[in-house]
């Protein structure tokens, strides 16, 4: 059986996750050597830059979140904006960000013999690390439904940056840049 989970812990791996369709979830420790020579992981201000560029661009008029999704393997949803409502209409932007959910562990739970783990299933969320600066990172998540929570009234969460500590607990997808010369 093959793990989903690079920089993972045992325990948290999913049997039935579709790993050929998602590929692996990574820790920051694993996210930030992921990317090829020439490739750096997404910093914050790469993916601040992309979702403005996807809200300027929504054909739908909404928050961007169906401007970055795929066409394909979302949940869905009735809700207005929703990237689960009428999917054909998404990645205007042909960014294609995949379903491939989160691994999602808890910083107390962690550090247990047995960690607890929560999995937001694939066709829920797309979920992405950033770099911010040395052992400082954040996430990205792309919901289906836009008023889901965590996400509250937006498709797009951006959250504040992290200890690498904190985002070594979960995992994440991962999109690389090409270096600039």
């Amino acid at each position: 059986m093959s793990s989903m989970l690079l920089g993972g812990d045992p325990y948290a791996s999913q049997a039935d996750y579709p790993l050929e369709a998602y590929g692996y979830l990574y820790n920051y420790a694993a996210s930030v050597i992921a990317c090829p020579p020439g490739w750096h992981l997404s910093s914050k201000e790469e993916w601040e830059s992309l979702i403005n560029y996807a809200v300027n661009i929504d054909e739908n008029g909404c928050d961007g979140a169906k401007a970055l999704a795929s066409k394909v393997g979302w949940d869905q949803s009735s809700a207005d904006c929703a990237v689960g409502n009428n999917p054909t209409s998404n990645n205007v932007t042909k960014f294609s960000a995949l379903p491939a959910g989160i691994n999602s562990i808890s910083q107390s739970d962690y550090n247990a013999s047995y960690p607890l783990v929560a999995i937001f299933r694939p066709g829920r969320y797309a979920s992405f690390l950033y770099y911010s600066s040395e052992n400082i990172g954040g996430n990205v998540i792309i919901s289906y439904n836009s008023n889901t929570e965590p996400l509250g009234s937006t498709g797009i969460y951006m959250s504040s940056p992290a200890t690498v500590i904190d985002l070594n607990a979960s995992h994440y997808s991962v999109r690389c840049v090409r270096n600039h010369y």
